[in-house]
């Protein structure tokens, strides 16, 4: 239900930009950010946090609506389910993570809630694409093996997802007519144990 409601509040914000667009007043944005992510719904924020970088891209429909394409990246955010794999971990006797990251593509509606001379708040719906990587080794001990050997293994783990809804919040900030400094906290997919992801970003960008 909630995927359907966001689906048509998406739908209802791009048609009525689209309808509103006034060729005078549309811009171009592009942003860099940097901050804090975070993945799944079972951590409070700040438990496992990594450093999350993503560069957007903004079509303004009008002065009330945009359009933002955005790619994000989380570096060491994934874990491998040994589980899921079939490997016991009682028989682990360690884990080096080669490569793991995740990597967010997303397409966002923005609707800014007011107009002051400066400070542009944002509400931010839409859907997006979630690609996870893996690459580690691990080691694998055997009960029967007095010696107290273990022998060296590796597993690439990859996985690819739809991400909806995108809900957010957040708002830009003019430093001078082409220039700005942006804020916003976002959660991808929220409600999801392993696909939720949690970003709270800050970063820079300019209109042209």
């Amino acid at each position: 239900m909630v995927r359907i409601i966001s689906l048509l509040v998406l739908l209802t914000v791009l048609l009525s930009g689209l309808l509103s667009a006034q060729q005078k007043g549309d811009r171009f944005d592009i942003a860099i950010s940097a901050g804090a992510g975070l993945k799944g719904s079972d951590h409070r924020f700040f438990d496992e946090i990594n450093l999350t970088y993503g560069f957007g891209f903004t079509y303004h429909l009008s002065k009330r609506y945009g359009i933002e394409a955005e790619l994000s990246y989380l570096p060491l955010s994934v874990d491998v389910d040994f589980k899921k794999l079939g490997i016991s971990i009682d028989f682990l006797s360690g884990i080096y993570s080669r490569k793991n990251y995740r990597l967010l593509l997303d397409i966002n509606g923005l609707i800014y809630i007011s107009e002051r001379p400066r400070v542009k708040p944002f509400i931010i719906l839409g859907l997006g694409w979630l690609h996870d990587f893996n690459h580690i080794e691990y080691g694998l001990h055997f009960p029967d093996d007095d010696s107290g050997s273990f022998e060296w293994q590796e597993v690439k783990d990859r996985k690819n997802d739809l991400q909806f809804p995108n809900i957010g919040i957040g708002f830009n900030y003019l430093i001078k007519e082409d220039a700005f400094l942006r804020v916003k906290l976002v959660f991808h997919q929220p409600g999801s144990k392993e696909l939720q992801t949690t970003r709270l970003v800050a970063g820079f960008g300019f209109c042209f």
